[in-house]
């Protein structure tokens, strides 16, 4: 017994390190990330999609909220390497289609690969900014963005893009994590999408992980209620850059 103890003294202070390296590290992150923009780097998707995550959080816990039927057209913006891709074609079926839209080429080559590899014949990618997306407009009755809007430095004028090419009453489901530098409040996120026309129709998940899912209107907000819109979410900070900014005061 007299062992074991300093043994799980050992163990709580490495674990105490780690906890304290992590809150550090994600800290700085999110501080750079509250000030500059920029995509996550080509090798994120690798890590994330990964069995262990697939095991606790899996793919079709976010597909679920969707209502997805046979036949439906979904897009995906921002699709890393397939993590939700395949399911939502899945679910779609083989007279569906999911068209992955994805600003990183490396990226997409890998996701190219997977759809090879697993003979999926009803996705297809698309190497585009989410301010253009390649599509029709009312062509896509699903859209999904899983930790990929608060990237996007004019998230109103993305919206808006996506509000262009959903059907009316199409979805647009929106996934944020904890642990992602970039994570936004709810409310943060709920008046991203409502100023850029959306209805919130479902709600879901946990602080630590939550799925939004929004409606299409009929017709986009003007594109001068945009720009002001999109002065004013500037402002907004995520949770770590609003605690580090009000301590360091």
């Amino acid at each position: 017994m007299q062992g074991v103890l300093p043994t799980l003294q050992i163990l709580a202070w490495v674990i105490l390190a780690l906890l304290g390296l992590f809150i550090v590290v994600q800290t700085v992150i999110r501080l750079v990330r509250h000030f500059t923009h920029f995509p996550s780097p080509p090798f994120v998707p690798y890590l994330i999609n990964n069995p262990i995550r697939r095991r606790f959080s899996p793919p079709g816990r976010v597909i679920d909220y969707m209502d997805i039927h046979e036949g439906m057209t979904i897009l995906e913006v921002g699709p890393g390497t397939g993590f939700y891709t395949f399911e939502a074609a899945r679910r779609a079926g083989a007279w569906g289609h999911v068209y992955a839209v994805d600003i990183e080429p490396k990226v997409t080559a890998v996701l190219d690969q997977r759809i090879v590899e697993a003979g999926a014949k009803n996705i297809t990618t698309r190497v585009a900014s989410a301010y253009e997306i390649p599509l029709q407009k009312n062509s896509v009755d699903r859209a999904l963005m899983v930790a990929v809007l608060p990237e996007i430095p004019d998230k109103h004028r993305a919206l808006g893009e996506i509000q262009r090419v959903l059907k009316k009453q199409g979805l647009l489901a929106l996934a944020e994590v904890l642990i992602d530098p970039d994570y936004p409040f709810r409310k943060t996120e709920i008046g991203w999408c409502t100023d850029t026309g959306f209805e919130l129709v479902g709600d879901y998940g946990s602080f630590f992980f939550y799925t939004l899912i929004f409606r299409s209107t009929d017709e986009p907000p003007p594109e001068e209620e945009l720009r002001s819109s999109g002065t004013h979410a500037a402002a907004s900070t995520d949770i770590w850059a609003s605690f580090v900014l009000a301590t360091s005061a």
